[in-house]
């Protein structure tokens, strides 16, 4: 999505085979980029490896690319906070919960974009309907509750997430019984979304996921949580439209 939103028209997709994997540097550049992709000009990081046990860099790239008129510009790290910004890093601090210095080195709010699908409904129970994501095979921040903002037919919407196991309502079942969920309480909205495409970009982590003794437990914490990402998270601000 965001590589659409950019203007990139056509992306190659490779699967990394045996075969594939045991490509020399030569024969990357001569089968693989010469034979299939025919560039004029390649752009590639500081800290580019490819080829068999990542045995050629960009600077090898650029003497290979001499020989077929290639171009080859190498764009040197991004300094931020003294440390070299990188995806690894970026997904470090993800992992870790640090929502707020991810969002800053990706100069945008780390999201994850899923489909709303009908859940337990113990949220309306509680007086805070959830919408259900279907997860996927994304990086996901650790179990917990985040402020989050939600993005659906071009409008934008504070929120609650909780990515978790549910103890309080499945007591009986092991942590690892229990399946994961991502569930979204939506600040003042009321829309009939099954089925429907949203956005949730994560803000701040506000705690960790815990057991509750009762329903009631639960709820106070809930408008807590509410009242603390008021305060610290959204304030009186209105969320920009994406």
């Amino acid at each position: 999505m965001l590589i659409e939103q950019s203007g990139i028209q056509t992306v190659f997709c490779i699967e990394f085979t045996t075969a594939f994997s045991k490509l020399s540097p030569k024969e990357f550049v001569e089968e693989m980029l010469v034979g299939r992709v025919k560039p004029r000009k390649m752009i590639v990081g500081y800290n580019y490896h490819f080829g068999r046990k990542k045995s050629g860099d960009a600077k090898i790239l650029k003497d290979l690319c001499k020989h077929f008129h290639i171009e080859v510009d190498i764009v040197e790290p991004f300094i931020f906070d003294g440390m070299a910004v990188s995806s690894s890093r970026v997904r470090e601090l993800i992992k870790n919960g640090k929502m707020e210095q991810a969002s800053r080195l990706l100069g945008r709010d780390y999201l994850v974009v899923g489909k709303v699908i009908e859940g337990a409904k113990r949220g309306q129970t509680l007086g805070f309907p959830t919408a259900n994501l279907a997860l996927s095979d994304e990086l996901y921040p650790p179990l917990g509750v985040y402020a989050v903002e939600v993005f659906w037919n071009q409008t934008a919407y504070h929120g609650l997430a909780n990515l978790g196991r549910n103890p309080t309502f499945q007591p009986n079942r092991s942590e690892f019984e229990r399946p994961i969920s991502l569930e979204v309480y939506i600040l003042n909205f009321n829309e009939m979304i099954y089925g429907e495409e949203i956005q949730i970009h994560f803000k701040k982590r506000i705690r960790d996921e815990v057991r509750f003794d009762s329903s009631s437990q639960l709820l106070y914490q809930i408008k807590r949580d509410l009242e603390w990402a008021q305060r610290n998270v959204f304030g009186n601000r209105v969320p920009a439209i994406q």
